[in-house]
């Protein structure tokens, strides 16, 4: 399934689109990563996604 998550780099977004990684989802995700929240952080959720995108097979 294709999926569209907004805010993948926040705490919701990320934890939701990591589990539909690791189900075998495509996840489009979509964030601003502005600096409201510390952007090291969002930067690393989002590393942290595109390695578990590359480990599961999803894209």
């Amino acid at each position: 399934m294709n999926v569209l998550v907004t805010g993948n780099a926040g705490f919701i977004g990320f934890h939701t689109a990591r589990r539909l990684l690791e189900r075998g989802d495509s996840v489009v995700g979509f964030d601003c990563v502005n600096d409201y929240y510390d952007p090291t952080l969002k930067e690393a959720r989002l590393q942290e996604l595109e390695a578990t995108a590359a480990k599961t097979g999803s894209a």
